[in-house]
């Protein structure tokens, strides 16, 4: 139940979120329709139908991220790291989120081509969009902030690639390396736990009440969370009794989805909307704030 909940919450509402919080552009009508559908898709029961309302947010997702992919580009030519790191961070989240799709299109489909079984599947769909998309986003506009406002951003330019890389480790240790497993979780529990140390002045103490509310939430929630992530996976790996999947959905997932991805989307786009930051008109391409 609660990583239906979880999965419908991911694609109809926090990847379009996550590519709002980092002025990503996007046509909002056509990305927040077809979210709804894949929404749906993942708790239809399991079949060609649902998977065919899948498919709209992967086909708007897709020239999301080849432009996206010129700004890294771009990027890479007579910048600097942070705007180098700034741009893979940018990308990481329609990539991830496109990620996501397809492992959902899969479930929906039952398809298992390495033999990990339909939990697992269903598992990685959320892990793409939660601990993938969403958290390059909640990443990437920690340190654009940082960058911005002339502080030193090192704890958070050390985060975000660890963040970036920790997704597909575990994604491989669940389908051909167990040990990677272990090693996915503790890199993104070190990204995570670094980040919550260093993006204390990300949103300011002159912001609202709530929003610097929302963040420090947010920021703490992943100190509870990622420890069990890690003993998870260990525990997995070397075949000791761990928590069960229902048991670390309502406890690790609800964390990270509520507290860490939700409490921190919300703070970033309220401070953002607050500071007059653009994340893009209602159709047509938006206006990127660098």
């Amino acid at each position: 139940m609660v990583v239906g909940v979880v999965l419908v919450v991911g694609f109809g509402v926090v990847i379009p979120l996550a590519l709002m919080s980092v002025a990503v552009a996007f046509d909002r009508r056509a990305v927040g329709a077809a979210a709804a559908l894949a929404g749906i898709a993942a708790v239809l029961p399991a079949g060609p139908a649902a998977a065919l309302l899948a498919v709209p947010l992967g086909v708007v997702l897709l020239p999301i991220g080849v432009r996206t992919a010129r700004d890294l580009r771009a990027a890479t030519t007579g910048h600097g790291v942070a705007d180098w790191l700034l741009a893979v961070g940018r990308l990481a989240v329609p990539a991830y989120a496109l990620v996501a799709v397809v492992f959902l299109l899969q479930h929906r489909l039952g398809i298992d081509p390495v033999g990990v079984g339909s939990t697992i599947i269903r598992l990685t769909a959320v892990h793409f969009a939660y601990a993938g998309a969403a958290t390059a986003a909640v990443l990437t506009e920690s340190l654009r902030r940082a960058t911005a406002a002339g502080r030193a951003g090192h704890g958070l330019a050390v985060a975000l690639p660890l963040a970036l890389v920790g997704p597909p480790i575990t994604a491989l240790g669940f389908a051909a390396v167990p040990a990677m497993q272990v090693l996915g979780a503790v890199v993104i529990t070190g990204a995570l736990w670094t980040w919550s140390a260093s993006a204390g002045g990300v949103v300011p103490a002159t912001a609202a009440p709530l929003e610097r509310a929302l963040w420090a939430v947010a920021r703490l929630a992943v100190l509870g969370s990622m420890p069990l992530a890690a003993w998870w996976a260990f525990g997995t790996v070397v075949g000791f009794t761990v928590l069960s999947i229902p048991t670390m959905a309502a406890t690790h997932g609800v964390l990270n989805a509520v507290g860490f991805v939700g409490c921190g989307l919300a703070a970033l786009l309220r401070a953002g909307r607050a500071a007059g930051r653009v994340t893009g008109p209602a159709t047509g391409p938006a206006v990127r704030v660098r």
